[in-house]
């Protein structure tokens, strides 16, 4: 064990370390590269390194022995990563200097992860796209003109009257 691992067992107590390299693992599963992922936690890219390989070597204590499926888990992870596309374009988009069309580029990045969220959802029957009977109740345009010709009568009618009592 080199003196850099010591003084972090040192520093950091069991249960952090296994939280760091947890962090390092979800991190590293949404496509962080490891130097972005140590800017993250604030530490050396040798530890997220070394923390990767400790993972890869003793997978079976974060993963168990049987791997099983999660489909809540499969899902939640995967609308983050459409969040993360989504939040990186909205970000990029608002960047000073950028060209339109690269604004543009961005906001199509966007609106595809958004679209991709909604139809992961719909697939996985968290949501649904049913057609909904929607009663607005808006006059149509007949009922429109109708409603205005009464009020010009109501109208003429009210002028000739003050005109018939003024005079």
């Amino acid at each position: 064990m080199n003196s850099e691992a010591t003084r972090e067992v040192t520093l950091s107590t069991t249960g952090e370390l296994e939280e760091r390299r947890l962090q390092v693992l979800r991190m590293r599963h949404r496509r962080m590269s490891e130097g972005q992922i140590a800017r993250a936690l604030n530490v050396s890219a040798s530890t997220v390194s070394r923390d990767l390989e400790y993972v890869r070597a003793h997978w079976q204590e974060f993963f168990g022995t049987e791997q099983t499926f999660d489909r809540a888990v499969f899902i939640g992870e995967t609308l983050a990563r459409y969040e993360d596309v989504e939040s990186t374009a909205m970000h990029e988009s608002a960047r000073a200097g950028i060209s339109i069309k690269d604004k543009m580029r961005c906001l199509q990045v966007a609106m595809i992860a958004r679209t991709h969220q909604v139809a992961l959802l719909e697939d996985s029957g968290i949501i649904s796209r049913s057609p909904v009977a929607l009663t607005v109740g808006l006059p149509s345009a007949a009922q429109i003109r109708a409603a205005v010709e009464a009020a010009t009568l109501d109208d003429d009618r009210e002028s000739s009257t003050v005109f018939d009592v003024a005079s």
